[in-house]
């Protein structure tokens, strides 16, 4: 399975997605329209897609999955 085909749904509101870990990676889209989305560090291979504020800090990476 590649990131592409993996979908983290957060449908409904509440406390931002936070995702800190500097050694952390995830994959997938994370999918938050009621909510905001804050990485600091990390690896995310994927997309982030928020109703709130999307907040990238410090050594945060982002490589997007393009369609294959």
């Amino acid at each position: 399975m590649t990131a592409n085909h993996i979908l983290w749904n957060f449908p409904t509101a509440g406390s931002d997605i936070q995702f800190f870990k500097p050694v952390a990676v995830a994959f997938g889209t994370f999918l938050a329209p009621q909510r905001g989305f804050i990485q600091d560090h990390g690896d995310l291979e994927g997309a982030a897609i928020a109703g709130g504020t999307l907040k990238f800090h410090s050594a945060a990476l982002v490589n997007f999955c393009p369609q294959p």
